[in-house]
């Protein structure tokens, strides 16, 4: 699957997908990534995955990704979503949705 705009870096065990909040579609683009993925890797492989989802500034390239916006992700990830699932902090996921609208 290739959508526009969405990047993807591997770091150790951890995979990192990244989109610009102002890319059309951002958050849908992002979700129905990780939905397909998620879903590939449990019916092919019998793997679970848990990761969390973070609006942030970030700077990702083909070789490299840092930011605060990782840094919000992996604490999700490592301290909130204990269990198989990926999840978002409740701001994070409105101020994405009013990214979406002409309302923000």
């Amino acid at each position: 699957m290739k959508l526009k705009g969405v990047m993807m870096t591997s770091i150790s065990d951890s995979l990192v997908f990244s989109i610009g909040l102002k890319e059309r579609g951002a958050i849908n683009k992002i979700t129905k990534l990780l939905s397909v993925f998620t879903q590939t890797l449990l019916s092919q492989y019998g793997l679970l995955l848990r990761g969390g989802i973070a609006v942030g500034k970030l700077y990702h390239d083909s070789e490299v990704v840092y930011g605060p916006g990782l840094v919000k992700a992996y604490e999700l990830e490592d301290k909130v979503s204990i269990y198989p699932r990926t999840i978002m902090n409740p701001s994070d996921f409105e101020r994405s949705i009013l990214s979406c609208s002409d309302i923000s």
